[in-house]
C-alpha cells in the first residue's frame, strides 16, 4: 500500500466544481471526487503556508505556540517515520517557503525535487522585465516593495516561454511527479509528497485560461494585487478581473494535477494508493474589504478548504461528509493507512505525539465527523472555532495570548467574587489600552456568525441588540478550553499526549 499527498496552494473550496462551485471549470477534481471521500468542512488550524505544512507533517497544532519559522529539532516528520519502517519517501514541489535557508522541510525525504522561480524566490538575479509590471501590477503607497517582489518574479520567468504551457510551474511539478510515478510504479510502499504552489498568486496563465472566465473584461489585469482593502485601490472591474485571473490560474491546476490522477490511473496506484487532495488554506477576493491574506481574518473564504480522500477499496467514493477535519489530521490518517501504528507498536516504539486524529473512522462510515469543532486562525493574532452551522472569533494581541493560553476556567473563578464576569467579556481578554484608557486600535471585538443564515459572515451577532445566542457562550467556552487543554499539555516537560476524543475534547486519558 502506498500513500500520494497533493497540496495546492491558496485554493478556496468555493472555487471547484466538486464544491457547488458553478462557473470555474475544474473537471479533473470532479472526477476525482466521484472515487473519493468529500469532507465538506475541512480546515487548517494556524494559518498560512508554513504552519499549514508544518501541522500536515507533524500532526501538531502550532496556532497556539508558533507562527511562521522553520520546523524545530523536536519535530518528528512524518516522512522520518515512515523512512524508519521502509517505506521510500519523495517530495516534489515548487512551493519556495519550504526550501528557504533553515526551514527544514525537506527533513526525512528519501528524495527532493525543488522546482525554483515561484513569486519572489531569490532565484535568478539577471534578466529582462521591461514593462511587464507597469502593464501587470497596480503599486500602492501601502507596499513599497511590492515592486521588488515583482521585478523578482519576473526575472524568474524570463528564461521561459510563458506562452508555452508546459513552462509554467503547476506544469513543472506535474510532469516531475508522472515521471517520478513511471519510474517508480514497482516500488511498494511508497510516500510521494506533491506540493504545487500555484494557484498563488502571480495569476498569470497561459491561453486560453488567460481569457477563460470574462469577468473585468477591457480592464487592467493585475496579477499580483497589493495585500490590503480593495477601497480606493481597485475598481468593481479591476477586482471582477483579479477573480477571472485566479479563476483561470484554479482551471490550469486542475489540468495539470488531473494528469497526475491519470497517471496514477494508468500505472494501476488506485488500486494501491491512498491519495489525498487539499489546498493548504483560501484567498480573500474582495469579501470583508480585502484581497488576498491581508488581515488575520479567519472568515471562511480563507480558511475552508477542499479536501478528497481516495481510499483504494473504494471506500465512501463519491459521498460527503461533514467531516470537521483539521490539517493535523493527514499524518496519523496516513500512518494508520500504512500500519505504521502496529510496526511501532511490535517494535516497542512509542507513537510520536501527535494531536490529530485518523479519519479511518469516516472512510469506514463509522462517524460522520472526526470532531464537533474545529479551530483555526493567525498566532498571536486570532483564533477561530465553529461547528459547522455557527462561527465565533476573537482577535488577540500579544498579551491576549498570553492570558487566554492558560487555565481560564481557574482565573474566572478567582475573579468571580471581586468583578462580575458575563459570558464573551470583553474586558476578560485583557486587551491592550491606548493612553486614554480605549482599547487598542489595532483591536477588533470577538465576532459570532450563524454560518447557516449567514454564510458570507456578514452579521456580527455580538453586534446585535438582544441576549447572545447560547451557541456563541458555548463556542467561546469550547475555544478556551481547548487552547487550555493544549498549553497545560506543552508546560509539561515529557507528559503523555492528552487523548481528545472524536468531539474534540479532552477525556484525560493517555496514548
Amino acid at each position: 500500500m502506498n500513500v500520494i499527498v497533493i497540496v495546492t496552494d491558496s485554493l478556496r473550496a468555493d472555487y471547484v466544481s466538486c464544491y457547488g462551485n458553478k462557473w470555474i471549470k475544474t473537471p479533473n477534481f470532479e472526477r476525482f471526487s466521484k472515487k473519493s471521500m468529500r469532507v465538506t468542512h475541512a480546515y487548517p488550524e494556524g494559518l498560512a503556508t508554513i504552519p499549514v505544512r508544518t501541522a500536515l507533517l507533524t500532526g501538531r497544532y502550532t496556532l497556539p505556540f508558533r507562527g511562521w519559522q522553520g520546523l524545530e529539532r523536536s519535530d518528528i516528520l512524518l516522512p522520518e517515520l515512515l523512512w524508519g519502517h521502509g517505506v521510500k519517501t519523495s517530495i516534489i514541489a515548487d512551493t519556495y517557503h519550504m526550501h528557504k535557508p533553515g526551514m527544514g522541510f525537506d527533513r526525512g525525504f528519501d528524495q527532493v525535487q525543488w522546482i525554483r522561480g515561484q513569486e519572489s524566490d531569490q532565484y535568478i538575479q539577471e534578466g529582462n522585465v521591461d514593462d511587464k509590471i507597469a502593464l501587470l501590477d497596480k503599486p500602492h503607497p501601502s507596499d513599497p516593495e511590492h515592486g521588488k517582489r515583482m521585478e523578482q518574479y519576473f526575472r524568474n520567468i524570463s528564461n521561459v516561454d510563458w506562452k508555452d504551457e508546459s513552462t509554467h510551474f503547476v506544469a513543472r511539478v506535474s510532469n516531475h511527479a508522472t515521471q517520478w510515478l513511471e519510474d517508480n510504479s514497482d516500488e511498494n510502499p511508497f510516500f510521494l509528497w506533491i506540493d504545487s504552489f500555484d494557484p498563488h498568486e502571480p495569476w498569470d496563465p497561459p491561453e486560453p485560461f488567460w481569457s477563460m472566465y470574462d469577468g473585468g473584461a477591457g480592464e487592467k489585469s493585475i496579477i499580483s494585487p497589493i495585500y490590503g482593502k480593495t477601497e480606493d485601490y481597485l475598481s468593481d472591474g479591476e477586482l471582477n478581473r483579479v477573480k477571472s485571473l485566479y479563476a483561470g490560474e484554479i482551471s490550469l491546476v486542475d489540468k495539470w494535477i488531473g494528469k497526475v490522477f491519470d497517471k496514477i490511473r494508468t500505472t494501476g496506484h488506485m488500486s494501491d494508493t491512498m491519495v489525498i487532495w487539499l489546498s493548504d488554506h483560501g484567498e480573500p477576493l474582495g469579501e470583508h474589504g480585502v484581497v488576498m491574506k491581508a488581515r488575520p481574518w479567519p472568515y471562511e473564504e480563507l480558511i475552508r478548504i477542499p479536501l478528497l480522500v481516495h481510499h483504494p477499496d473504494g471506500l465512501m467514493d463519491g459521498k460527503s461528509v461533514k467531516g470537521m477535519v483539521q490539517t493535523v489530521d493527514i499524518m496519523p490518517t496516513v500512518l494508520e493507512f500504512l500500519n505504521i501504528n502496529e510496526k511501532m507498536k511490535a517494535n516497542g516504539e512509542h507513537m510520536p505525539p501527535v494531536h490529530g486524529l485518523s479519519m479511518g473512522p469516516l472512510l469506514k462510515g463509522e462517524y460522520e465527523t472526526l470532531r464537533k469543532y474545529a479551530v483555526s486562525g493567525y498566532f498571536k493574532k486570532s483564533w477561530s472555532i465553529t461547528d459547522g452551522n455557527w462561527k465565533y472569533i476573537t482577535f488577540l494581541e500579544e498579551e491576549a495570548t498570553r492570558y487566554l493560553a492558560c487555565d481560564i476556567t481557574e482565573q474566572i473563578g478567582k475573579k468571580a467574587s471581586d468583578k462580575k464576569i458575563s459570558p464573551l467579556s470583553y474586558d476578560l481578554l485583557k486587551l491592550n489600552l491606548d493612553t486614554r484608557g480605549e482599547p487598542s486600535s489595532l483591536v477588533r471585538e470577538p465576532e459570532l456568525y450563524d454560518l447557516e443564515k449567514d454564510p458570507g459572515e456578514k452579521i456580527n451577532l455580538l453586534k446585535q441588540s438582544g441576549q447572545v445566542p447560547d451557541a456563541g457562550k458555548t463556542l467561546e467556552l469550547e475555544l478556551r478550553r481547548f487552547m487550555d487543554a493544549l498549553a497545560m499539555h506543552e508546560s509539561v516537560k515529557n507528559s503523555p499526549m492528552p487523548y481528545f476524543d472524536f468531539l474534540g475534547r479532552l477525556i484525560g486519558k493517555s496514548r
